[in-house]
């Protein structure tokens, strides 16, 4: 790579020589004319035509210089890192006497295969050599050796005084990194499996035992012995009973069914046909899903209470213009909102006032009625102007023009805070989906990035 660019570094010089004055020959040019069919020079231009004030010629002019410079960056950076790879191969040779130099992995680690070349005058052949990991010494397997055994010692000797042992053991074939096997050996095998197990039933109720424990790694071993005592522990009644529950079901296992007997010793045996717990688990169940269908019924009367008032919040303008110019005709209240409910469609608000024109011509009061209408709304803006007009009412009707003029004033007004409203609603809406893709767009990025390790 570093010969390539040299090569096309040389050619610049002699093949470029009319950009001397300005560019002095560099590689960029070189690179510039043989991509610049396929460079979108055009887009650079409007880009730089924007924060210069020039003509067409200069502004291609200083793009090809924009574009030009770029070019020489990625060649010189990719000049530089070549370098370095070569600096880095040649150093590595010299830093080692043997330029055949192999380092395997720790006795730990994994074998690695290593490409080997073989030459003779003409002839070349390849091989591939198994570098298989380091063994341990004699010392470092001695160390790690009694290492294993002072855990083995921890494990046996729970009891430190009298070492006694009155449960089941465990004899593991190697030591925690796998490589050194560990081999077991009593001097009562009848009594004592090679896994650790003993055998309670017919060993006598005190037993002196020597386990000893070697362990072996290539041609090392090294032996180690352990004076421990084993007790019998006097099982219960329960724990006898169950043993014995054991062996009869062993003793059918060929059967689809088997029975066990109503007593094993002082012991009553019952088959549990049911879990007690069952009744229980299902009143739960139950009472969560009538929770759940609860809450979900509270939760829909909600969101069509908000629609209600949603409804109603968007309706204020367009009804006090209406009222306005219904009683700026001549109408009465009663007959500006009757006249409403008539040119309306049928929606809550024209149910409430068509109810409230019930009342009123069934002898109610009517600014009583106003009131009762602007509590059923239970809007702000609805309760504000039936408390008004009830008031008017009570006072007189002089007023009422001037009234609903203000009114439709404030109407505008909270339309105006209706939309904003309902605009930062619709922004926190989108949030969510907004981190959907965000999260989509990561893991995209994230994804080939992390399998090229």
């Amino acid at each position: 790579m570093v010969i390539i660019i040299f090569a096309l570094f040389i050619v610049s010089r002699i093949n470029c020589s009319k950009y001397k004055d300005t560019q002095k020959g560099d590689i960029g040019i070189v690179l510039f004319n043989l991509l610049e069919s396929r460079i979108n020079v055009e887009k650079t231009a409007n880009k730089i035509r924007r924060k210069n004030v020039a003509s067409n010629d200069e502004i291609s002019i200083l793009a090809k210089k924009h574009l030009v410079k770029n070019i020489n960056l990625v060649v010189y950076a990719m000049l530089a890192t070549g370098l370095l790879i070569m600096f880095s191969a040649v150093a590595g040779r010299f830093d080692n006497d043997n330029t055949n130099l192999i380092t395997r992995d720790n006795a730990e680690g994994f074998e690695k295969n290593v490409d080997i070349k073989l030459m003779e005058d003409d002839e070349t052949t390849e091989i591939q050599l198994i570098c298989e990991p380091k063994i341990y010494t004699e010392k470092e397997f001695l160390t790690k050796a009694d290492r294993i055994f002072q855990n083995i010692e921890k494990r046996l000797y729970k009891d430190e005084i009298n070492h006694y042992i009155c449960e089941d053991m465990q004899f593991d074939e190697y030591d925690e990194s796998g490589l050194l096997g560990i081999v077991w050996s009593t001097d009562y095998p009848e009594y004592i499996s090679s896994t650790g197990r003993v055998d309670w039933d017919n060993i006598p109720d005190k037993l002196k035992v020597v386990i000893t424990a070697t362990v072996v790694y290539e041609s090392y071993e090294v032996s180690k012995d352990y004076n421990v005592t084993l007790i019998k522990k006097m099982k219960t009644s329960f724990e006898a009973a169950e043993e014995e529950i054991n062996k009869i079901e062993e003793s059918y296992r060929q059967e689809m069914q088997f029975v066990l007997p109503d007593k094993v010793g002082d012991i009553q045996v019952s088959v549990n046909s049911k879990d007690e717990k069952t009744d229980i688990k299902i009143l739960v169940i139950g009472f969560l899903i009538s929770v759940s269908i609860v809450c979900l019924r509270n939760r829909r009367l909600d969101e069509e209470v908000n629609e209600i008032k949603n409804e109603l919040l968007s309706k204020y303008p367009d009804f006090v213009n209406h009222l306005w110019l219904y009683i700026g005709s001549g109408m009465t209240i009663k007959q500006s909102l009757h006249m409403y409910v008539k040119e309306s469609e049928k929606c809550y608000l024209t149910n409430e006032i068509e109810y409230t024109l019930n009342l009123i011509n069934a002898g109610c009061d009517e600014a009583i009625c106003y009131e009762k209408l602007g509590v059923y709304l239970s809007v702000p803006e609805y309760s504000r102007l039936m408390s008004r007009i009830s008031q008017n009412l009570v006072k007189g009707t002089k007023d009422i023009r001037h009234l609903m003029e203000e009114e439709i004033n404030e109407s505008l007004r909270a339309k105006k805070e209706y939309a904003k409203r309902k605009g930062e609603e619709a922004s926190t809406k989108m949030l969510a989906p907004m981190m959907i893709l965000l999260c989509v767009v990561l893991i995209t990025i994230m994804t080939p990035a992390m399998m090229s390790f």
